[in-house]
């Protein structure tokens, strides 16, 4: 690893791993040819990725909006023509995760 790429992570972590994950990432860092830091960088840079998907997110802040604004459109295009119809439009709404 050469000086230049050292200085772009200037945060330490140290964590505690059982036995068969140090072994598997002895396993998958040699098939890769990269150090084990790398290959948590990139498992933890994968998860922190997956996570602006939760809850609370800006990302899902942002889907559940658009979601909501879509179906709003649909109803005020989509004018249901008897009862019947609207409670169908309801159910699947909630059904969608939009209400």
């Amino acid at each position: 690893m050469s000086d230049n790429s050292k200085s772009q992570y200037s945060n330490r972590l140290t964590v505690h791993i059982t036995g068969a994950m140090e072994d598997r990432l002895e396993q998958i860092a040699s098939q890769r040819d990269e150090p084990k830091a790398e290959v948590v960088r990139a498992a933890l840079r994968a998860y922190l990725d997956k996570q602006e998907d939760l809850i609370g997110s800006r990302k899902h802040f942002t889907k559940m909006f658009q979601r909501r604004v879509d179906y709003i459109e649909r109803l005020t295009v989509d004018q249901p023509v008897d009862q019947r119809a609207d409670h169908a439009h309801a159910v699947r709404a909630r059904e969608e995760g939009i209400l």
